[in-house]
């Protein structure tokens, strides 16, 4: 059986829309960020928006992972 997917991901106008689908535990971060940053890598992608409506609980470590994503896709 696989993994529910943890993001719908499309490309708009060169900007990557990642949209969280649900809660996501430590291990899913570290899957999404690699996720992104391959897809970064592929396309030729100008920017990323990361929406995280979907999730209720946003800890502080968790913003910062996608604060570490954001400056590695900028690199």
């Amino acid at each position: 059986m696989t993994a529910a997917p943890l993001a719908a991901y499309a490309v708009v106008r060169g900007c990557l829309l990642v949209t969280i689908l649900g809660e996501v535990c430590d291990d899913g971060w570290t899957s999404l960020q690699g996720e992104v940053l391959a897809r970064v890598a592929r396309q030729r992608i100008r920017g990323v928006v990361l929406d995280a409506s979907a999730v209720q609980v946003l800890d502080p470590e968790d913003a910062r992972s996608e604060e570490h994503t954001s400056e590695l896709q900028s690199q």
